[in-house]
């Protein structure tokens, strides 16, 4: 495969990335490209909001729960017809599972996919120091492909003129663009991350904004042209990759709204594969499960902070739970497994009852 890739990596956690990887998204989704997007690791939230910013669904890439052959054929595949590809990391660029190498890092994962890496550095309140930074990263290792710098977080024109003559005339490395602080497009955070796009207020306003800002203050066709220097790629395959269809089916509900949206879209995608049928519900706005179900998914999410709709949904709660207790097939992970026990007890005190099929 040859496709144009390019890895949106940060020096640290909270350094931009999130933003801007969603602006360089949104300005090639403005500009009619095809873009496939992809996050570094286990992380649901960020996908989200790739995924409303390309309007296509958004992979996850993990070299913990995967062997690197296995995530080179899911990236090869996802990105078939897609003019580019663009992957967000995770943390900094070197930071994996364990401060001994860096394995599952972003770093790694460029290696894997021989994808050329942007890295993000936070320009605040910095002037020569910077230099020192960027130096610090390439030098690191040499094997890592940063082709490019971006600057985040930049009060004004004058200071990106500035940090990109610092850059350059003391690394070599070009920076290919800045984003200024812009309240107008922050995205909250809460404790488990950003705020999922389900509950942003108008979002879709906030990513035009971001691919427009992406538009005027970074070489968009640079981007494009360090995306293509990656070689050919070809799919390995995996076992994924090769499975058929079983020629069974089943219908599995899945709960999917503001409270429970923790999902990997490849476990969905297999899932189909496999022969069954998602049939998406929520438990905090519908009556009851959908009918004639084989099986039912509750993934994460935030249940707490809904814990009060979630419990006064009297007729969702009882439906789930007598079939449940009738031997549906269930699967509850994370805030899906707060739901099917007893109670929720949110941080100001307030007990909210929930399901109750397990006695915890």
């Amino acid at each position: 495969m040859k496709g144009r890739r390019i890895i949106i990596a940060g020096t640290s956690s909270g350094c931009g990335k999130t933003t801007i990887a969603l602006g360089i998204v949104r300005s090639l989704v403005q500009r009619g490209l095809k873009v496939a997007p992809f996050k570094t690791g286990p992380d649901y939230i960020d996908p989200m909001l790739h995924s409303v910013a390309a309007g296509v669904p958004s992979r996850n890439l993990d070299l913990w729960m995967l062997d690197e052959k296995t995530v080179q054929s899911l990236f090869i595949r996802n990105s078939l017809g897609a003019d580019v590809s663009v992957i967000e990391g995770v943390m900094g660029l070197y930071d994996g599972l364990s401060g001994d190498d860096t394995t599952a890092s972003t770093a790694h994962l460029a290696k894997v996919l021989q994808a050329p890496v942007v890295l993000c550095v936070d320009g605040a309140g910095m002037s020569t120091s910077i230099a020192a930074l960027v130096n610090g990263f390439r030098e690191f290792d040499r094997n890592v492909p940063i082709g490019g710098i971006i600057i985040n977080h930049v009060e004004t024109s004058e200071h990106a003129a500035l940090l990109r003559e610092i850059v350059e005339h003391y690394t070599g490395l070009p920076v290919l663009g800045y984003l200024k602080s812009d309240s107008g497009v922050h995205l909250d955070s809460r404790h488990l991350g950003l705020v999922p796009a389900d509950e942003v207020v108008r979002l879709e306003n906030k990513l035009d904004r971001l691919g427009a800002a992406a538009s005027d203050t970074m070489d968009i066709p640079a981007l494009l042209r360090l995306a293509e220097s990656g070689p050919d790629l070809a799919d390995p395959g995996s076992e994924a990759a090769a499975l058929l269809p079983s020629g069974l089916s089943a219908a599995i509900a899945v709960a999917r709204d503001e409270a429970f949206n923790f999902y990997y879209q490849d476990n969905l995608d297999l899932l189909q594969l496999l022969g069954a049928e998602i049939v998406p519900f929520s438990p905090l706005t519908d009556d009851r499960l959908p009918s004639g179900v084989s099986g039912l998914y509750l993934g994460g999410g935030y249940p707490e902070v809904f814990a009060a709709r979630l419990s006064q949904n009297v007729s969702m709660r009882a439906s789930i739970k007598a079939a449940i207790d009738e031997g549906l097939p269930t699967y509850a992970e994370c805030g899906g497994m707060m739901y099917v026990g007893k109670s929720i007890t949110t941080r100001d005190g307030m007990e909210f009852p929930m399901l109750g099929a397990l006695p915890v």
